[in-house]
């Protein structure tokens, strides 16, 4: 995202930005962007939740939860990933990768506090369908 560009955060006035693996760095992130500005960081396991945390980051993205069409040469988290994080994290977690209305409550059973979606809303005939789907999914596995 050039600094001035139309996808520049400050310039569009967006409320937050996410920092993914292959952007800068969260601490750079806070400092461009100041302390009003929520920043979420990527993390695959505990050590890098930590060093999220530790940098500045709001809030944490968690993933690729599942194999998904979007990053293929990434590895799914390995099983209880998703739980040793929330053990040791306060921050809120959102689960991304390969999630949709079949599976989105097994992130959230393991400690996620949301989700967040691509290919479930973008590979679909109705993404509206497919959300309200979704939602309803989400919705009832956080009742239980």
């Amino acid at each position: 995202m050039p600094a001035g560009s139309d996808e520049d955060p400050l310039v569009t006035g967006a409320d937050g930005v996410h920092v993914g693996d292959d952007d800068m760095a969260v601490a750079d992130a806070r400092r461009i962007c100041g302390s009003d500005m929520v920043i979420g960081g990527s993390a695959i396991d505990v050590k890098g939740a930590k060093a999220m945390r530790d940098a500045g980051a709001d809030y944490l993205g968690v993933g690729p939860v599942f194999a998904t069409p979007v990053k293929p040469y990434k590895a799914a988290l390995a099983p209880g990933t998703l739980r040793s994080i929330r053990r040791e994290i306060s921050l809120p977690i959102v689960a991304i990768g390969g999630i949709n209305e079949t599976n989105a409550a097994a992130p959230l059973g393991e400690g996620a506090d949301g989700v967040a979606v691509i290919s479930a809303l973008r590979r679909c005939q109705s993404p509206k369908e497919a959300a309200s789907r979704l939602k309803k999914a989400i919705d009832h596995a956080k009742k239980r």
